[in-house]
């Protein structure tokens, strides 16, 4: 079992969308309609942090430099007092909202908010991967991408013809040696060097694969022709999109090779190598910088949320509370927010803690086994897991992640347990319903002081677990009436568009999952998976995890997780049994194997199902035995 300091609170079946949704208005109230100003005080159970929206520069402790160069702030959010001068912390009026806003959307059954994205993968055990790439190789086309006229372009150079476009490297000892260049240099510059193959036509040798590993050989990339197909694209067409989003490019995220060089190579108009593959019309389905690149899933994020993205157009509970802005038919639709949050700023006189450091990146959405309910991946009919939530901790981790790697380390100081900080929800023309919502969203721990919420960064290692106290203003009703009617709008027949009501909204799975995440578990099961030494699960637990296509939701998970597990040790092997074991069936050295993942990008550390007996025609090709 992978474990992880997240999990899902699954989706719903239908999505409620209020029948009197397209009536609010700000200028003509409602008949049960009430505004009124509610007092929060939250408490931070556990030291709390959120970053400043500024750097201060004139201390070092008050900022770090990450990998890119950038300066952070490691400060609590907070402005200067025009009157004192003196630094004042607070929480952002955003920050609370978003919290509560997904709590609403969760407990009233609206509709989750998606990108009709697609991920890309590199799974050697997946058969639409093996189909697609790995066992495809005599189809894979190599090409030159480049920039026309704000268009994207890709050249054919016809099939790679499974590796048979290679160089060894005692060929291009024939080479002058000025041409040739020592891998480790040639890569770091990337260099595309024209080279006379005395075998073959003219061509250009591309140095692909790991730094500083040795390999045997490199591809050859045709020259330019002008007979050559040309495919030409918009940066919005989907195969450029899809290309884009695999590659991280213009995101925090994205590929280092792109960033550093064929970015600027592109907007110049120079040619960048790259593989593809083509559909039935013969024209650019997929393309990556490498021959294994990873594939786009056949479908999307939306395809995997049903209901919840068929009714994009139509006005969901959150919605008609907080307002939205959408654009149908290239019109602009919004409506403004009945619910308003102030900052909250800290009342008592607790300080910045010391610097703490910590790794905060988290597994991406492409790895399937965690984010689709029945383990399917995206290139079958699946269904997402639903809302991402960090289940509450009992103690927040402040030790230094020693063993990660200094650029991963995110920097920050947070404010200690038992700050307390104050501010106010103001709402207008609510109805009672809404009222019930909004008070069930804020209440949800009820006679439980168990449930905590939580709140700003390092959710993962327990920070910003917080509890929520109100001071309600004097409408008609006490608290209690509002709740049940927003329970009993949850359940009434009439209020569902096919006459069939959840038939008790209390005991839903959404609200039992939710509540499940809000009560405080054993930290030492909400951890990330064992990492290698690049912070990195071991692709050991994907793979047995992808096999067994199961996730289990989170009061599941606490259940089995009840017996007292000792983690088991890992022994790092150079040479993993397994390559040692397929190099004796091609009768080959283990190292010609280790060559080969170099040159195809595969961190055989993590990556090894490859070595499997299905693999071993694909091999062969590879290292010119076939």
């Amino acid at each position: 079992m992978i474990k992880a300091p997240y999990n899902f609170v699954p989706l719903s079946e239908k999505v409620f969308f209020p029948p009197w949704a397209e009536q609010v208005s700000h200028d003509i109230p409602f008949s049960d309609g009430e505004s009124g100003e509610i007092e929060i005080k939250i408490t931070a159970k556990s030291p709390i942090f959120i970053r400043n929206h500024e750097v201060d520069n004139s201390d070092d402790n008050l900022y770090y430099t990450d990998k890119n160069g950038k300066q952070i702030s490691t400060e609590f959010c907070n402005h200067i007092n025009s009157q004192t001068g003196a630094k004042e912390f607070y929480i952002p009026a955003t920050s609370v909202k978003g919290m509560v806003k997904n709590i609403l959307e969760i407990i009233s059954f609206s509709k989750i908010q998606t990108s009709d994205k697609k991920f890309a993968y590199r799974n050697f055990d997946e058969l639409y991967y093996k189909q697609k790439l790995l066992n495809n190789t005599d189809n894979i086309h190599m090409g030159w991408l480049y920039s026309c006229g704000g268009d994207w372009c890709i050249e054919d150079l016809g099939q790679s013809n499974g590796g048979n476009n290679r160089i060894k490297y005692t060929d291009m000892a024939l080479a002058k040696k000025d041409v040739i260049q020592s891998r480790k240099d040639a890569y770091s510059k990337y260099k595309l060097t024209n080279y006379i193959n005395p075998i073959t036509d003219d061509g250009v040798i591309v140095f692909t694969g790991k730094v500083g590993r040795e390999k045997t050989r490199e591809f050859i990339f045709p020259m330019s022709d002008i007979n050559n197909p040309i495919y030409r694209y918009q940066s919005d067409d989907s195969v450029i999109k899809n290309f884009r989003e695999a590659y991280y490019l213009g995101t925090p995220n994205e590929n280092d090779l792109w960033k550093k060089l064929f970015s600027k190579r592109f907007k110049k108009g120079e040619h960048i190598p790259i593989f593809f593959l083509k559909n039935q019309q013969q024209e650019v389905e997929s393309f990556g910088l490498s021959q294994l690149y990873k594939l786009p899933y056949k479908y999307s994020i939306a395809d995997g949320i049903g209901s919840h993205a068929n009714n994009s157009e139509k006005v969901d509970f959150a919605e008609t509370i907080f307002g939205y802005s959408k654009s149908l038919n290239n019109k602009v639709k919004s409506l403004k927010g009945r619910v308003q949050f102030s900052h909250l700023k800290l009342s008592n006189d607790k300080t910045p803690m010391s610097k703490i450091q910590k790794t905060l990146s988290t597994p991406r959405a492409g790895y399937f086994p965690m984010y689709s309910k029945d383990g399917n991946s995206m290139d079958t009919n699946y269904i997402i897991s639903g809302w991402k939530r960090y289940p509450v901790h009992n103690n927040a981790n402040e030790e230094k992640d020693t063993n990660a790697n200094k650029d991963m380390l995110t920097h920050f100081s947070p404010l200690p347990s038992g700050s307390i900080f104050k501010g106010k929800i103001r709402f207008h023309n609510l109805r009672e319903t809404e009222i019930g919502a909004l008070y069930k969203s804020l209440l949800l721990d009820g006679d439980d002081d168990s449930i905590c919420y939580s709140l700003g960064m390092a959710k993962p290692y327990g920070f910003g677990k917080i509890k929520i106290e109100l001071d309600l203003p004097k409408l008609k009703k006490e608290k209690d009436p509002y709740i049940d009617t927003f329970e009993n709008t949850m359940n009434e027949e009439s209020n569902w568009n096919d006459g069939k009501p959840f038939k008790d909204w209390k005991s839903s799975e959404q609200l039992q999952e939710l509540l499940a995440m809000m009560r405080p578990y054993r930290d030492d099961y909400l951890t990330y998976g064992e990492k290698n030494q690049k912070g990195y699960e071991y692709y050991g637990q994907f793979k047995r995890t992808s096999n067994r296509r199961k996730r289990l939701n989170y009061t599941q998970s606490s259940n089995i997780n009840e017996e007292t597990q000792v983690p088991k040790s890992r022994k790092k092997i150079s040479k993993p049994t397994q390559v040692r074991k397929l190099a004796e069936e091609l009768g080959i050295n283990a190292n010609e194997i280790l060559k080969f993942a170099s040159e195809e990008n595969i961190d055989i550390e993590n990556e090894y199902s490859f070595l499997q007996q299905d693999m071993v025609d694909t091999i062969k090709k590879y290292l010119g035995n076939a």
